[in-house]
Parts: C-alpha cells; sequence; structure tokens
C-alpha cells in the first residue's frame, strides 16, 4: 500500500496515552484514537488547552481529509495543504488562520458545527433558546453554534439552569 505521496503507507499501531487513565474522558478519547483521531505522542494532555493547529489536525481527520497526518515533523506546505482543505470545507474562514492560538470552547464549537454543515442556521439570530446559567457570557454571534451543539448532545456540563 502507498500513501498519499507514493510513499509506502504504515499503519499505525493502536494508540496508547500515557496521561488519561481516570479523566473523566479517557473512554471517547480512545474511541476517537481507535477510530484514527489522535494526537501524535504517548499524552493528551486533556486538561490542557488545544491550539488551534492541533484541534484542526483532529478535526480534519474526521472529514475524509487525504493528505498527511500533521505532525510536529510536518512542513508548512503540509499544514498549508490542511488548512486550505479546511477553508475549502468551510470551517475556517479567511483571516480565522492561527496555528498557535489557544481555540476556546466557543471557537471548537463553531468549527465543530460548520464541519456539520449546520452553520447557516447557527447564523440565524434571536430563535436559540439557551439555558445555560452562563448563557450571556456566551460571544452574541456564537450563540447559535452553542445552542445547536447543545441539541446534538456534543456540549454538556453542569451549566444549565
Amino acid at each position: 500500500l502507498l500513501n498519499y505521496n507514493g510513499t509506502e503507507y504504515k499503519e499505525q499501531g493502536r494508540i496508547e496515552y500515557t496521561d488519561i487513565k481516570g479523566h473523566f474522558a479517557e473512554q471517547q478519547i480512545m474511541v476517537l484514537a481507535d477510530n484514527g483521531i489522535y494526537l501524535e505522542g504517548t499524552e493528551f494532555k486533556p486538561d490542557t488547552e488545544i491550539i488551534q493547529l492541533d484541534f484542526m489536525s483532529l478535526l480534519s481527520k474526521t472529514l475524509n481529509y487525504y493528505g498527511p497526518s500533521i505532525t510536529i515533523k510536518s512542513s508548512a506546505k503540509e499544514i498549508d495543504d490542511m488548512y486550505a482543505f479546511l477553508q475549502r470545507e468551510g470551517i475556517i474562514k479567511e483571516g480565522e488562520k492561527q496555528p498557535d492560538k489557544k481555540v476556546t470552547r466557543e471557537e471548537a464549537v463553531k468549527y465543530l458545527i460548520r464541519a456539520l454543515k449546520y452553520d447557516k442556521v447557527a447564523d440565524i439570530s434571536g430563535i436559540f433558546n439557551l439555558q445555560f446559567k452562563d448563557k450571556d457570557a456566551i460571544s452574541p454571534g456564537l450563540k447559535g453554534y452553542v445552542a445547536i451543539a447543545a441539541g446534538l448532545g456534543i456540549v454538556k456540563g453542569g451549566r444549565k439552569l
């Protein structure tokens, strides 16, 4: 078997993270990893903020992206190709590419809802009823995204009224 660029394809073995045992998201992290959605290395760092490049790398693996997995050894061209794919898919917009920026929960939800192609509905203002205690802290332009994500069970938590 050959890779996207004609080199020999090497199947990834089972991912083993050393820092997720007992974490509330351990099962979800391993389900993703078992399905090819993982970060390079032996640490997932589940309680650390994620940078945009890592988030987009994970998200691209869910979207039939046939480019190389983004790793610490990835070239600028490989990273640019992944971002170009995500931009063509409407997940990231012009001016939003900031690979080293930490992704907020709101931004993560925005990218996920765009990937699901619900962003046109999410952009309609005034039609969503958010039941979160901190709903006033949600950016006005992202309330629809959060509402849809909550309705789909993507976001949960003890913040509901």
